[in-house]
């Protein structure tokens, strides 16, 4: 753990199973500016992953659900921390007397600012990361993790969709699309159809 970054915006769990998982996942969120560089939100700034019993591979990195990460982080530590603190008076012997107002003032600011960047997390949490246009990025970032969970042999499409926060039927336009831009090899189907016309 960080001691310059404050213990409720870091996470330490197992994982994937928080009881058993073999792996121990840390997780640091900090302030990243937002696209337009006028503002931040709260977001992972270091996430670190272990193990004492398996190699940690880029196959089982891209797994590593970031943003559910950071929802937990954001929801169980950051916000409750927030309202509780909001309203406390400070400690009567932290301050001289003459500098309590001041400091109520700083304190109320800080707490304003990142209560309004938490508010923006919700709408956020209610898009759960997903990009709002499908970008050539975003289609080579499905490729990977529809790619990576075939390596497990898990269900590729429910992969995606678990990765990206959205319906499978979403998941499997998204992958569409990527075999369509050349990012996944052709489906068993679509192969099929094209030993047939040939």
């Amino acid at each position: 753990m960080n001691s310059s970054i404050p213990s409720e915006w870091q996470l330490s769990r197992r994982w994937p199973d928080p009881d058993t998982g073999e792996f121990v996942v840390d997780v640091e969120l900090g302030k990243v500016p937002d696209e337009l560089g006028v503002g931040w939100h709260l977001d992972a700034v270091r996430v670190c992953l272990s193990s004492q019993t398996r190699a940690v591979t880029t196959t089982v990195l891209r797994r590593v659900p970031v943003w559910t990460l950071v929802r937990e982080v954001i929801e169980t530590q950051v916000k409750p921390a927030h309202d509780r603190d909001r309203n406390n008076p400070p400690l009567a012997y932290t301050f001289p007397p003459e500098e309590v107002p001041a400091f109520l003032k700083r304190r109320d600011a800080h707490f304003e600012e990142v209560g309004t960047h938490l508010r923006i997390n919700e709408a956020a949490e209610r898009r759960t990361g997903r990009p709002r246009s499908v970008t050539p990025d975003f289609l080579r970032e499905v490729a990977e993790v529809w790619s990576a969970a075939r390596e497990l042999r898990e269900d590729p499409r429910a992969a995606v969709a678990n990765r990206f926060g959205a319906a499978p039927s979403t998941a499997g336009r998204w992958i569409t699309k990527a075999r369509d831009a050349g990012l996944l090899a052709p489906s068993g189907r679509a192969r099929k159809q094209e030993e047939t016309k040939s």
